[in-house]
């Protein structure tokens, strides 16, 4: 929780993050069922790997190597992130830190009907 509370904070004193958000939400918004259903045909081998790489990462925990093994298949499936320029986002604030996390982890709980963490 010490994180969640920090992270407005250091955000505000960091000047990149808002073309960096903005770029990772232009991504996230472009991505396509099409796009994906392609690159898992292209690169299913390679997906899994880093699928089981996460799990046995996880396990052992080995949290960074498991994150980076799933930024690594997010990337096969769905594209890179291009970063763009001088795009901003609204300010960050603690609500909109708050809600977005709550939104997340809401999100994936309910996606993967996490049943005992909700």
């Amino acid at each position: 929780m010490a994180v969640a509370q920090a992270l407005p904070a250091e955000l505000a004193t960091c000047k990149s993050v808002t073309t960096d958000l903005s770029s990772v939400v232009a991504w996230a918004k472009g991505i396509t069922k099409a796009e994906v259903e392609k690159n898992l045909l292209l690169h299913h081998s390679k997906v899994m790997d880093d699928v089981k790489e996460v799990e046995s990462d996880f396990t052992a925990g080995k949290y960074m190597d498991s994150g980076k093994a799933a930024a690594d298949a997010l990337i096969l499936v769905a594209g890179p992130v291009n970063p763009t320029k001088n795009v901003a986002l609204p300010p960050i604030t603690p609500k909109s830190v708050g809600g977005f996390i709550a939104g997340l982890l809401d999100g994936f709980v309910e996606e993967n009907k996490l049943a005992e963490i909700e």
